[in-house]
This record gives structure tokens, C-alpha cells and sequence, in this order.
């Protein structure tokens, strides 16, 4: 539904909408083009930037391989070059700790792929808990 939604407001500035099937070898479900602009939807997908701090110190000091994955990736293109890329971490729940768990790993998104997290926000939570407003 977020999908529809978004090409409705982004169709009249000429973006269509591409879905693709999620299979392995990591190719967007999705994407919104307009000429030399591409914005690309991935899932379950490790941006494309160097390890960073987290997955190095996994590695180091714990002996596990493996890449932190968001549940989202958002790349946009212009013109074949990178400009911009956040990424969101989903939690479909009422346990606020489970919601809290998906705020740190956004924040530890948020610095294990800085060359890739361009522009603002750099990662975004998205939950179904009861969270509280900003007073």
C-alpha cells in the first residue's frame, strides 16, 4: 500500500513504478524511474559499503562472519551515480522493548555505513508500537 501511495504522488513528476520478484542475487522488489533517475527498494539487502565498526568487532572479537541487514534499503541514482540512501528497520509489534531493540540497530545503521547514508534521515524506524510524542 506505501508503494501505491508513493507513485501516486510521484506519478505526475513522470516516475513509474517497477516491481520485481525478491529473489537471491539481491535485485530491488521495486523501483521508481524517471529517466536517469532511479529510486531502488531493497529487502533483507546489506547496502553496498565497507564493513564497518560493528560487523568488524563481531568478526574480531566474537569470530562470527555474516553483514547486519535492515529490512529496507533505499538507494537513489542520478544518472547511474549514487546520491542518496537510508535505510529502515521494521518491527511489527506491541513490546516496546522489541521496538527498542529495532531503535538501536537503526542507530547502529546509522554508523556502520556512513559512505552509503546520504543526506537525512540516514535510517528510520518503523513500528507498530504505542510510542510516545515528543513534548
Amino acid at each position: 500500500q506505501l508503494l501505491e501511495a508513493t507513485h501516486r504522488r510521484l506519478a505526475p513528476l513522470g516516475f513509474e513504478l517497477e516491481r520485481t520478484l525478491v529473489v537471491s542475487g539481491r535485485k530491488e522488489f521495486a523501483a521508481l524511474r524517471r529517466g536517469g533517475d532511479v529510486v531502488q527498494l531493497f529487502h533483507d539487502h546489506t547496502p553496498p559499503a565497507a564493513v564497518g565498526p560493528h560487523d568488524r568487532g563481531v568478526a574480531h572479537y566474537l569470530g562470527r562472519g555474516g553483514r547486519m541487514r535492515p529490512d529496507v534499503c533505499v538507494i537513489v541514482r542520478r544518472d547511474g551515480v549514487m546520491v542518496g540512501g537510508v535505510v529502515v528497520e521494521v518491527k511489527l509489534t506491541q513490546s516496546l522493548s522489541y521496538a527498542q531493540q529495532g531503535y538501536a540497530e537503526a542507530l547502529i545503521y546509522s554508523r556502520e555505513y556512513p559512505a552509503f547514508l546520504k543526506g537525512w534521515p540516514k535510517a528510520v524506524l518503523v513500528t507498530t508500537a504505542q510510542v510516545l510524542s515528543p513534548s
